[in-house]
């Protein structure tokens, strides 16, 4: 137990260095596009290999969860090939796009993001993630929330919760199952810095970053197309959605609490999605009582 604790805690020691390194990087290529004529941008923009040493280290001590992994380098992928765009359009002494600046910005945000939070699930039992599914643990859902919350009021970009139910979840036979051919259309379905979590009786919350109602939608309709067309479907699985964009202010608790209960309330109907309304609870309070 004593070598696992050090393993862990150098493990997650050398985050602090990592970060350092990706964020002097960052400012030189933010640098390198906002003056791509200026003599600096022939500097090595070419991103540290602090990470993937980190991630070599990590894989073999076996002191981080595989999934874990797995979606930090895919995070990491996805910022290097934006990365690599902007580079090879500053090597011409042109100015990027502000889309492709702004893909790679928030890319950078998500994937040190990321990080931070490895920082913070190290003092929760299997850092963070739920060991049934693979997915980000419901004991670490609401702080995680509320700092996607917190963002939303800096930035102003969006954000969009979608509650995930498996329609008659209780009837099924097999429900490990089901619940692992869910999973892997919600991980096929999501981006790499999207976040999913595992709640409870065949109930997920996802977590779409940057993307509003129109977003979630999008996202909703590519995880029904998945799961109809995956060959192990023998089931025939349904979901249904209860999808919201949460704004600065919002009680974590209450709004998921409402999102189930507008969704239980068509609990006998299947491929449902509905778009969550907020209301007052004086107004939900009267709707309940009108029937």
């Amino acid at each position: 137990m004593t070598l696992e604790y050090e393993q862990k805690t150098e493990t997650f020691s050398a985050v602090a260095t990592i970060l350092d390194d990706y964020i002097q990087w960052y400012m030189q290529v933010s640098t390198a596009v906002a003056y791509p004529n200026d003599a600096s941008v022939e500097d090595d923009l070419s991103s540290p290999n602090s990470f993937l040493d980190w991630v070599n280290a990590s894989m073999e001590k076996g002191s981080l969860l595989a999934d874990v992994l797995d979606n930090l380098v895919g995070l990491y992928t996805d910022l290097l090939a934006s990365s690599e765009i902007l580079i090879q359009t500053v090597s011409d002494h042109k100015k990027p796009d502000y889309q492709d600046y702004l893909d790679f910005k928030n890319l950078f945000d998500a994937f040190t993001g990321r990080l931070r939070r490895l920082e913070r699930d190290s003092a929760a039992e299997g850092a963070g993630m739920d060991e049934k599914t693979g997915l980000r643990s419901q004991k670490v859902m609401e702080d995680d929330l509320k700092k996607e919350i917190e963002r939303v009021a800096r930035q102003g970009s969006p954000f969009s919760l979608v509650l995930t139910r498996i329609d008659n979840y209780l009837s099924f036979e097999d429900k490990d199952s089901v619940i692992e051919l869910t999973v892997d259309n919600i991980k096929k379905c999501m981006r790499t810095f999207d976040d999913a979590y595992y709640m409870d009786d065949g109930v997920f919350l996802l977590s779409l970053k940057q993307a509003d109602m129109i977003g979630a939608q999008a996202a909703t309709t590519r995880l029904q197309n998945f799961i109809k067309t995956d060959e192990k479907n023998r089931d025939e699985v349904t979901l249904s959605y209860c999808m919201s964009e949460p704004v600065s202010g919002d009680e974590i608790d209450e709004l998921v609490n409402n999102m189930k209960a507008d969704l239980e309330s068509y609990d006998d109907e299947e491929d449902v999605v509905l778009k969550f309304i907020e209301s007052s609870p004086l107004q939900r309070y009267i709707d309940e009582i009108n029937g």
